[in-house]
């Protein structure tokens, strides 16, 4: 998991790192995700829940564009229910980077 960057009023700068293909965050949190290549990656989140009707709960894909960024919350639907946290897999870490901040509301 990586480490965690919790605002401040004084202001806090994202504590940003490669990630390993299969990653995980604590539900709550918002997963900020730098795409450094020129080719599109993507970011999944897998629910381990599933439906009334016995069938997985959908996984939720998101594409981040070459050179480009995604801001992704991490909702308790793809967490586990024993530790809250969500596992994300990356379709290609090579010149990735990713930060996880917790969002606190006021």
């Amino acid at each position: 998991m990586q480490a965690t960057s919790v605002p401040t009023l004084a202001g806090t700068a994202p504590t940003y790192a490669t990630p390993t293909t299969s990653d995980t965050a604590p539900v709550g949190t918002v997963l900020i995700v730098k795409n450094g290549s020129g080719s599109p990656i993507t970011v999944t989140l897998a629910s381990p829940k599933t439906l009334e009707t016995g069938d997985a709960y959908p996984s939720k894909v998101i594409t981040v564009a070459a050179g480009g960024e995604a801001w992704i919350p991490v909702l308790k639907v793809y967490a586990a229910v024993s530790t809250q946290l969500a596992t994300i897999t990356y379709s290609s870490v090579t010149t990735v980077t990713a930060a996880v901040i917790m969002y606190t509301p006021v």
